[in-house]
């Protein structure tokens, strides 16, 4: 078990206090480096982080990432390289240089190698909270079966470190990205450099302005740093600005697929969750809206008619043992005035808006994707139409991948038929205005939802 430490221990090693517990050796032989008093004063000069302070107080003040002798290792060659990456990422670090200039000093005095142990580890503790924590704009909506990680201090980020075995194993763990971000960070390193084409407009009124587009930049850049590094072997993602969806195998795209997804009265949100089970000839619950301002008209202007001629049924409440209702006994004016709820749902079959199959995603919002048999939005460039869920181009194509078969006329029945998934595959709703082209342009998508508040 761990020995706590104190605040104020903490704060004071971080201080200057680590001279403190120092004993120095017997004789003409020069000090180990993590027991030097010059080392410890410095080291606990630069870290000015009592958190990291105690992480190295608890392993006896051993460096991290230089030798006994003050050498840098490889792993400090790595965190040094890391650090130098984190303005691709619009990460922002102070001394980074200052830390470069001291690993670069041939002959390292006792001082100079705690100055730069402990900046090393400073910025390092940094750079991978900034990129493990959700996003500065608006963050993800964490579903309940796909819980989003806390917010990692800088401490907690040297800690787990400096707890793996393979100190650059533990480094390549907390500072590695999602593909996605990894992919925005070349196309504008690129673009910056001029070794890209200029930016490609998709805004429906052309290219926004230049100071839109860093702004926008900034914006996408904190989304994407709350996906995780590690999203699964498998995963599935849904950017709604640009309505696309793209399944990944590790960090390689295998099917890509247009979508519509929500109106920008009815956004669809950016959440997180997991793929958990598909629905085979899927019931379609209308949505208390779409009752009120579609259906109770067209019933009220042509009586019962048109409400079995749409394979519609009412039912009495929202449970599995609920008995159908006859609609002329409804009160059909209430409910379009919004003063009456009933539910009301469309029958599985060739009509449904919800087409064959549809994907769940268990969540508070009600949000899934699923087939639908109105082919003629995926043609159009805009395609934020629906209430919020996400229609699919290729439902098929995402089936047959998911589950490793064809979908197959079991689809074509008029029974709902539940199809769990033996693992379940994560999946992020996400909203990036900015995105990395195949040719490592950077790609501006009009901002649907007003999120970027440009």
């Amino acid at each position: 078990m761990r020995k706590a430490i104190s605040r104020r221990t903490a704060i004071s090693i971080a201080a200057g206090g680590l001279a403190a517990a120092c004993v120095p050796l017997a004789g003409p032989m020069r000090p180990l480096l993590a027991n030097h008093p010059d080392y410890r004063r410095a080291l606990g000069a630069a870290l000015r982080d009592p958190d990291i302070a105690a992480v190295y107080m608890r392993r006896g003040y051993a460096p991290l990432w230089l030798d006994a002798n003050g050498a840098i290792t490889a792993a400090g060659s790595q965190a040094l390289a890391a650090i130098s990456k984190a303005g691709d990422y619009d990460i922002s670090l102070e001394r980074v240089a200052a830390v470069r200039q001291l690993a670069a000093a041939d002959d390292k005095t006792p001082a100079g190698a705690g100055e730069l142990e402990g900046g090393l580890s400073r910025l390092v503790g940094r750079f991978g909270a900034a990129l493990q924590g959700p996003p500065e704009a608006q963050d993800l909506l964490w579903t309940t079966s796909n819980r989003g990680r806390p917010r990692a201090s800088p401490g907690r980020i040297v800690q787990d470190i400096a707890e793996t075995e393979a100190r650059d194993k533990g480094l390549s763990d907390v500072l590695s990205v999602h593909p996605l971000l990894d992919e925005l960070a070349v196309a504008v390193k690129s673009r910056r450099e001029g070794l890209t084409t200029p930016t490609v407009p998709h805004a429906r009124n052309g290219s926004p302005e230049p100071a839109s587009n860093a702004r926008t930049l900034k914006l996408n850049f904190a989304r994407l740093r709350a996906l995780p590094a590690s999203p699964g072997p498998r995963h599935v993602v849904v950017n709604t600005a640009s309505a696309i969806l793209y399944a990944y195998e590790g960090r390689q795209i295998v099917t890509t697929m247009r979508v519509v997804v929500g109106a920008p009265q009815t956004a669809t949100p950016m959440m997180a969750g997991a793929i958990e089970y598909a629905i085979l000839n899927p019931y379609w619950n209308i949505p208390q809206d779409l009752l009120r301002e579609r259906i109770a008209p067209a019933v009220l202007q042509n009586g019962v008619a048109a409400f079995d001629g749409r394979g519609l049924e009412a039912l009495s409440d929202w449970s599995e043992s609920a008995r159908r209702l006859d609609p002329s006994g409804l009160d059909w004016r209430a409910i379009a005035a919004g003063a009456l709820r009933v539910r009301v749902r469309q029958q599985p079959g060739p009509e449904n808006m919800m087409g064959r199959v549809k994907f769940m995603l268990p969540n508070d919002l009600g949000i899934y994707l699923h087939d639908t048999p109105d082919q003629r939005l995926f043609a159009r460039p805009d395609r934020a139409f629906s209430a919020g869920c996400v229609r699919l181009e290729d439902p098929q194509g995402l089936f047959e991948w998911l589950f490793n078969r064809p979908l197959g006329s079991a689809a074509d029945g008029t029974a709902e038929q539940p199809v769990p998934l033996r693992q379940p595959v994560p999946i992020y709703l996400i909203y990036q205005t900015s995105t990395a082209s195949k040719a490592r342009t950077v790609e501006f998508w009009p901002d649907i939802y007003g999120r970027d508040g440009l």
